[in-house]
């Protein structure tokens, strides 16, 4: 499943050459990037249970109750 930004952040555990400190996501940004998140980030970035205190994500589609989810991009 994909999720859409909905607050600017630094995705400190997607860091590289090109993002230092993390990857730069905006607002409408995709998350993720590429690859796999795993279930425990996603709760982080999507609920309040993170250092901000904020939510970052919302999942992007319809509310299939995840018949139809698409979990390639959700690690363990």
């Amino acid at each position: 499943m994909t999720y859409e930004v909905i607050r600017a952040f630094a995705d400190v555990n997607d860091c590289s050459e090109e993002f230092p400190n993390g990857r730069l996501y905006a607002v409408g940004d995709v998350f993720p990037f590429q690859g796999k998140v795993s279930k425990t980030r996603l709760a982080e970035l999507s609920t309040r249970d993170n250092s901000a205190g904020v939510i970052f994500i919302k999942p992007l589609g319809g509310d299939d109750n995840g018949a139809n989810r698409d979990t390639s991009s959700i690690e363990g």
